[in-house]
């Protein structure tokens, strides 16, 4: 009895300190409360009231979000990955965020950071002009380019869509 107990116990401590050190090697600092790294996850967050749905790729406790990208980039985050952080941390209520890309250059954000909180304007602008397009039942004019147009699922309906040559 007493052998079956410390083998439990031997077994717990190893396999602890594996999670541990994997997670001191992916710098978390708190709990996990859900994570979308290999796009399986069925939690949704939302904004009601800005109309936003998000899957983060880690909800760290309570008040932060995690976003890795696979891009490579120089000293600064891309402005695109700033707003997709800044929707992730409205539709979750974290307070903090991080961007993480492929070349191991991280940048972390607070609410009251400037980047976010401009981007928290433009969420509300184009929520807002979303709604406006549902409401009169007319869709936006869209800006087709052919990288967007060959990644788009919409590209053989869409009339407006730049077709490959």
């Amino acid at each position: 009895m007493y052998i079956l107990l410390l083998i439990s116990l031997l077994t717990i401590t190893v396999l602890y300190g594996g999670l541990h050190r994997k997670r001191k090697a992916a710098g978390l600092q708190g709990w996990v409360q859900s994570q979308d790294l290999d796009g399986r996850s069925r939690r949704i967050y939302r904004d009601r009231q800005n109309g936003i749905s998000a899957k983060p790729d880690v909800v760290e406790g309570i008040n932060k979000v995690i976003e890795y990208k696979s891009a490579l980039i120089g000293d600064k985050a891309r402005r695109s990955d700033i707003l997709q952080l800044t929707a992730e941390m409205l539709a979750t209520g974290a307070k903090n965020g991080e961007l993480r890309y492929g070349n191991d250059k991280s940048f972390e954000f607070t609410e009251k950071t400037p980047m976010i909180q401009s981007s928290v304007k433009r969420i509300a602008w184009i929520s807002e002009q979303m709604n406006w397009h549902l409401l009169k039942k007319s869709a936006p004019r869209g800006n087709p380019r052919s990288g967007k147009c060959a990644k788009c699922a919409y590209r053989f309906v869409c009339p407006d869509a730049v077709k490959a040559a």
